[in-house]
């Protein structure tokens, strides 16, 4: 089977996701007052190009163009949570709402329990008309609650694709779940495996999955036999689920909230929490480790934390993109002083090799607070930031931007590309998802503002691109 793998797992503000989810149990969350978002293998479609030279050479280069707003129906970002999107820009692109939907469907929410939707280009200079694939009904219909993770596309089966939820399912630990039409043209999900039948299995993956010969393979955050997540596999029919390791053992990670990495049969990820020597879920600044696909791992580099090195902590929902061997990530948190000797906490960007050499690429000194994961489109790595910039709805950290970093032997080249206004109607504020890139255009969500303050679908054009529209 050929499979798009474009994904990404973002929660803006996903304190208050994990808080509901988690709840329940007890399990304690490390504390982070920034919001969390997410990241997976990113690689970028065919024909994906980097900005030009000139572009990069100044900041805020490109122009918003609003392509959908969300509204107290779909709360993709007042919710707490959206996922990057998915698909073609000129024929469909797809996500998650991880609430709203039915709003009779609460199982732990007031607002229902999200859904699956699906945005289609309009004439020129009309928003995208959303259309939704698929709604969750949660415990009513054990079919999953809080799609937090982008979809996963089989591209050889035309409309199928896989996702997971953090709540619902048989015992409302969450599920991975399939999506297809049927010949009526609706959508029918199937639930391919349901956690919680065993604490020790996982519970509540908010990761996005990737695939493998027929083989799903994703982390859930929490159960497992140490309490610190596990990663898991399942067949792509929902035969065989498998469980592959179990984080939050001594020095291991703990807490995974990213997706996996496949490099050439190598799983790669990171952990949100542990890399310490002393055991608990809530220890330690976080992990990047790699693993077999039998479950195998090994730690590559354990984040020493806020107040030592500066290399930064917490990557709570970043995972890796791999460029030419080397594995690109961001940290939420953590990261050098400023000029002034002030400690931001405010994130990094950086690298580690397969041997387990880090370095920081870029210290974020003045708010910032990166959630998502990075990408790679033709010779550069393109990010966003959860605060950072000017703006209007939350002048005290910024709306967020968006950045370019080209990774040389020398000392990296970072640019701002653009900066969120956050304005209601005009402007988008604090994206949390990863971008899709689609030529020199970028696609993604913001979790706030737009056109009724719920978060909206955007591009990401050059100025110099304008007079095509």
């Amino acid at each position: 089977m050929r499979w798009i793998h474009l994904i990404a797992q973002t929660m803006p503000e996903r304190r208050l996701t994990i808080s509901r989810a988690l709840a329940k149990t007890g399990f304690v969350v490390i504390s982070i007052a920034v919001a969390a978002c997410g990241r997976g293998n990113l690689a970028s479609p065919p024909g994906t190009t980097a900005l030009s030279a000139s572009a990069q050479a100044q900041p805020a280069v490109l122009h918003v163009i609003p392509l959908h707003g969300f509204t107290t129906e779909s709360l993709i970002g007042n919710s707490g949570g959206s996922a990057g999107l998915i698909g073609d820009p000129s024929t469909a692109l797809y996500g998650v709402a991880p609430v709203g939907g039915d709003l009779k469907c609460h199982d732990g929410h007031q607002q229902g329990c999200g859904f699956v939707y699906e945005l289609t280009p309009q004439a020129v200079g009309k928003p995208y008309k959303e259309t939704r694939l698929y709604t969750f009904l949660g415990n009513d219909a054990a079919d999953g609650a809080e799609p937090s993770a982008a979809l996963l596309m089989d591209e050889s089966s035309a409309g199928v694709f896989y996702g997971t939820t953090v709540l619902g399912g048989v015992y409302d630990k969450g599920t991975v779940f399939k999506l297809a039409p049927t010949q009526s043209g609706a959508y029918k999900e199937t639930v391919l495996h349901s956690f919680g039948a065993a604490k020790s299995f996982g519970e509540y993956p908010y990761a996005s999955l990737i695939e493998i010969q027929g083989t799903l393979y994703g982390t859930a955050s929490g159960g497992g036999i140490y309490d610190g997540g596990v990663a898991f596999s399942v067949s792509a029919a929902g035969t065989s689920p498998h469980k592959l390791h179990d984080f939050g053992n001594g020095s291991d990670g703990a807490t995974p909230y990213a997706s996996l990495t496949d490099v050439n049969g190598t799983l790669y990820g990171t952990t949100s929490a542990g890399g310490t020597s002393t055991s608990g879920a809530s220890k330690g600044c976080g992990t990047v480790f790699s693993m077999s696909t039998a479950g195998s791992e090994q730690v590559l580099y354990a984040f020493k934390g806020r107040h030592s090195n500066g290399d930064g902590c917490t990557p709570l929902g970043s995972g890796v993109v791999d460029v030419n061997g080397l594995l690109y990530g961001t940290t939420s948190a953590g990261g050098a002083k400023n000029k002034k000797g002030i400690e931001c906490d405010c994130g990094t960007v950086y690298s580690v090799s397969t041997s387990g050499k880090e370095n920081v690429l870029h210290n974020f000194v003045t708010n910032g607070s990166p959630q998502a994961s990075l990408i790679y489109a033709n010779g550069a790595l393109y990010g966003t930031t959860f605060h950072g910039g000017k703006c209007t709805l939350s002048a005290s950290r910024g709306c967020g931007l968006v950045f370019s970093l080209t990774p040389s032997s020398g000392s990296p080249s970072y640019q701002v590309q653009f900066m969120f206004a956050g304005t209601r109607g005009t402007g988008d504020a604090n994206p949390a998802a990863p971008l899709l890139a689609n030529g020199a255009d970028f696609y993604g969500t913001s979790s706030s503002g737009g056109t009724h303050n719920h978060g909206e679908a955007f591009e990401l054009t050059p100025y110099s691109s304008l007079t095509r529209r």
